[in-house]
């Protein structure tokens, strides 16, 4: 199986693009998930250069926030969002893949606060896949795996998978997200299970990744896997999750983050045997702009492509 790393930016972060160029030199290849809004179609094409050394992946949202991660299907700016992703569509050259909208089942990425029930994201993915030309990829948005907002993740993933189907878009690549709760190493926290409902007995780790694959495969199998946030929620190298730890990103210890990445890849390249993955891209999260910022982390960076070399000489 061929495995890619590389990183979770906005696009109006050009200077991420050193970072890549860097990795790809030094690793053999590299990856990117670009997020971005129709009003930032302008600034995609300064990445295009990029393209000559990594996958570009575009997370494409209606908007942020209260804005929501996509319109209602039958909105008024429902046409406006079409009209964005024909716009998207036409840098279909360069582009390794689209997948439209974020973690719909977090009700911070409702629109105006209501709910996007799964079916609404089935059909925006649907539709931008049979308006997508035929030679560009294009994907569903990863779940909140950790949010119990509208009942169980995997309930909502698994009505969206299935409302993919039925509208008959060949899907060929599927998302998910890569988290632990905390900085320690991922296998010492993955005995930690959700002890309130509807998540009891679920893991809050790494395994909830791969149910989640499981979930979805049961519908739709493609060869092709996207990993648009790998990270740990916390701070803190305690293995054991206390809700009342707020100190968000990545560990401060050089060497506890290296660990975690190399393990995290690791985990995932024996658990991905179980379906019919020939590719997996995996990306940081994230180069700026909050807690995780890994912009003014050399030492992450390094360790990016440190394990990038090992992980493409398997």
């Amino acid at each position: 199986m061929k495995v890619t790393l590389g990183i979770f930016t906005d696009v109006d972060d050009f200077d991420a693009q050193d970072f890549l160029k860097r990795l790809a030199s030094e690793s053999g290849r590299a990856s990117v998930v670009l997020t971005m809004t129709p009003e930032q179609l302008d600034v995609l094409p300064r990445w295009e250069a990029v393209s000559r050394y990594a996958k570009i992946w575009i997370r494409f949202n209606w908007g942020y926030q209260g804005r929501g991660t996509l319109p209602f299907p039958d909105a008024p700016e429902a046409d406006e969002f079409r009209r964005a992703l024909r716009r998207l569509f036409a840098f279909e050259r360069w582009l390794g893949g689209v997948f439209v909208g974020n973690e719909p089942n977090n009700p911070q990425e409702w629109p105006g606060g209501r709910p996007l029930g799964a079916d609404h994201v089935a059909e925006w993915v649907a539709s931008a896949w049979w308006m997508a030309p035929i030679r560009l990829p294009v994907g569903p948005p990863p779940v909140d795996l950790f949010n119990p907002s509208l009942g169980s993740p995997y309930a909502y993933l698994d009505a969206m998978a299935g409302g993919i189907k039925r509208r008959g878009a060949r899907i060929e690549f599927a998302t998910a997200q890569l988290k632990t709760q905390t900085s320690a190493p991922p296998l010492e926290q993955e005995p930690y299970r959700f002890s309130d409902p509807p998540l009891v007995g679920e893991s809050m780790n790494l395994g909830a990744t791969f149910k989640a694959l499981g979930v979805f495969y049961r519908h739709i199998a493609p060869p092709v896997l996207v990993i648009p946030e790998a990270n740990p929620q916390r701070k803190t190298l305690s293995p054991l999750f206390l809700a009342e730890d707020r100190h968000y990103g990545w560990a401060d210890d050089s060497r506890s983050v290296a660990g975690w990445i190399d393990a995290s890849v690791r985990v995932l390249l024996i658990a991905l045997r179980a379906f019919p993955i020939r590719e997996a891209y995996v990306h940081a999260y994230r180069w700026a702009r909050d807690e995780w910022e890994i912009r003014s982390r050399g030492d992450i960076q390094d360790a990016i492509i440190r394990i990038a070399r090992q992980i493409h000489r398997l």
